[in-house]
């Protein structure tokens, strides 16, 4: 990958390189190296960006900013060891630039053929998000990501077999995901059992994986030991989430702990709160371990950074807040929005009572059931 940006940076033209990696630790090693290197490193003549999702929004908004016109024309006409110098911007980024965004002074796409993705381990009864080849329709796609404004270069460093190999699409969502929210409304639905009803799809899930969700379900109290709905089943299936966090909502009610399980099953739901900025990670993990203190717990530590935020907002002061802390001012708004249609769907169920003009988990009063 070094050899190769270095490649373009030196005898490839101008225009920004938008180069593909797996994940953030694979981003950081990268960047690591590039600042090493003693063409690539030199912070006056190439910005490297990297881009994330864990990343915060003001970081992510610099890939869009094209150089300074005067870094471009000072370094257009440099030549060191005989070659000319044209590019200024390098992005590294994840699959999120592949059809989520567009960054239009891209010329150069260095493809490493590979993106983390949600697969399930049915014989472990796990979920897990690994490196995997991608398929031939996002090798099109990130390809296309070259030259939207002026012709495009894109360099798979990949031998033409592992491309033959690929895939045309993604493995569908249904054999590479945990089925028990599946298994759930198929159930609410009167279709007959789980396993004969899936095994009519186009493309079925392993036998395994629908025993997994079925006994999960069992497990947790969702169905009975005939696969039959229980009360508890049927109110999960009024909540679009995971049953293990639906259940948490539920027993957060009765057990009037309502308010933190609320904060938690909207992070989980949604996604983690803190950020990772650009050289700072250290500094990062060390603000979420102050949070969750003693405990060493993650979910302490949501309490306390959302609680925090809430305060802060109450005095106008959220967005320093959220830069002392290392939060995403976003996440925590869709938390927020989260908790209250959260607070909706239990009260339509009736697990809870808003009180008149409440407006957040503090102001309801939870059903004795």
């Amino acid at each position: 990958l070094e050899a190769t940006i270095e490649y373009i940076c030196r005898d490839g033209g101008d225009g920004a390189i938008l180069v593909f990696l797996t994940g953030w630790d694979e981003i950081s090693k990268l960047l690591d190296k590039i600042k090493g290197n003693r063409f690539l490193g030199n912070p006056t003549k190439f910005i490297v960006l990297p881009l994330h999702g864990s990343m915060p929004t003001i970081n992510q908004r610099e890939i869009f900013n094209r150089p300074p016109s005067n870094m471009r024309q000072a370094y257009s006409s440099l030549f060191l060891h005989g070659h000319t110098f044209h590019c200024s911007k390098i992005v590294l980024a994840t699959n999120i630039a592949e059809s989520s965004i567009t960054i239009d002074d891209v010329v150069h796409v260095v493809d490493c053929g590979k993106a983390k993705e949600t697969s399930y381990d049915a014989l472990n009864k796990l979920a897990c998000l690994l490196p995997s080849w991608i398929s031939k329709a996002s090798a099109h796609q990130r390809r296309g990501r070259a030259g939207r404004v002026q012709p495009g270069i894109c360099y798979r460093l990949y031998p033409k077999m592992i491309h033959d190999a690929m895939p045309q699409y993604q493995l569908p969502e249904i054999l590479r995901t945990p089925l028990q929210e599946l298994c759930l409304h198929i159930k609410s639905l009167k279709l007959g059992t789980v396993a004969s009803f899936l095994a009519k799809a186009l493309q079925p899930p392993d036998l395994l994986s629908v025993q997994n969700a079925i006994e999960l379900l069992k497990t947790i109290g969702a169905l009975d030991d005939m696969e039959e709905l229980t009360p508890l089943g049927g109110h999960l299936c009024s909540l679009p989430l995971d049953p293990n966090i639906g259940k948490m909502l539920l027993m957060g009610s009765i057990f009037q702990c309502l308010d933190p399980a609320l904060t938690i099953a909207a992070a989980l739901a949604h996604r983690d709160p803190f950020v990772l900025p650009l050289n700072r990670k250290e500094e990062a993990d060390a603000v979420k371990r102050s949070f969750a203190g003693d405990s060493c717990s993650d979910h302490i530590a949501l309490l306390k950074a959302f609680k925090g935020w809430k305060d802060a907002k109450s005095k106008g002061t959220e967005r320093a807040f959220c830069w002392d802390n290392y939060l995403s001012a976003v996440t925590l708004q869709m938390m927020e929005d989260m908790r209250n249609q959260f607070l909706d769907l239990l009260s339509n169920i009736g697990f809870v009572n808003k009180t008149k003009g409440a407006m957040d988990a503090g102001d309801i009063v939870c059903i004795d059931t």
